[in-house]
């Protein structure tokens, strides 16, 4: 083959393949029941930037699930001790294939 970094490096291009989609630009969002008309005496954490994920895996193209927005709130929620919101922030969908030749 003449070519054999060209040829290494479009195989890997097919083979992997990534795509990030932006879902919501929130205010405030909570999967808790609380009452939002004492929001105004809660305090923001300083502990920074939180994440939640929730994760499905994928073989020979079956999806062995569902991914749940609910589930990555909940996850993020409770990452920060005594939390019950989210407070300005982003949702992402990310999937990832990987095929294996």
């Amino acid at each position: 083959m003449k070519y054999p970094i060209l040829f290494l490096s479009l195989s890997l291009l097919i083979t992997c393949s990534a795509c990030n989609r932006r879902i919501v630009d929130f205010t405030i969002i909570s999967t808790k029941n609380f009452d939002f008309s004492k929001a105004g005496t809660f305090k923001r954490s300083s502990g920074g930037k939180v994440t939640g994920e929730d994760k499905v895996h994928i073989i020979l193209t079956i999806p062995l699930g569902n991914p749940d927005m609910k589930t990555a709130i909940d996850r993020a929620i409770e990452s920060t001790h005594g939390a019950v919101a989210l407070i300005d922030g982003v949702m992402y969908y990310r999937w990832q294939y990987y095929m294996v030749v």
